[in-house]
């Protein structure tokens, strides 16, 4: 039998800010908190006005969530960069990491965060015009 339903909340734009919506996710913790935010705002969301770079295109996105003690390294499918090319300019990068630092970072034991695009931090970081960082709380 799977885990329960847990409550996360995961991160989209309204009104030009940083916004939370809660999912009831199954299983728990960060990995489940970062399947769901890729899958964007659902229709009544979009309506209500939050945005993302994210939708149901991309909810295939994250290809790994490796745990190791506070640090948590996501790798994403190179397709991402099809699926959100907006996201790769100077402004759409912001929001992108805005939602997915607020995403994983909402689990208190999170100390730093590493994205990676196809495996390799510099491709994910030079995605967004900037140079691979690790996110630190």
């Amino acid at each position: 039998m799977g885990a329960p339903p847990e409550t996360v909340s995961v991160w989209f734009h309204r009104d030009g800010a940083p916004a939370a919506v809660e999912r009831s996710v199954p299983g728990a913790g960060v990995e489940a908190a970062l399947r769901a935010l890729v899958r964007g705002p659902t229709g009544a969301e979009r309506a209500a006005g939050y945005t993302s770079w994210f939708s149901d295109a991309t909810r295939s996105v994250v290809r790994t969530v490796e745990v190791d003690s506070s640090r948590v390294t996501v790798d994403f499918d190179a397709e991402l960069m099809t699926l959100a090319p907006g996201a790769g300019s100077s402004s759409g990068s912001g929001q992108l990491l805005e939602s997915l630092d607020s995403t994983v970072l909402q689990f208190p034991w999170v100390r730093t965060a590493e994205y990676r695009m196809a495996g390799s931090c510099a491709e994910f970081w030079g995605w967004l015009q900037r140079e691979c960082t690790v996110v630190r709380r």
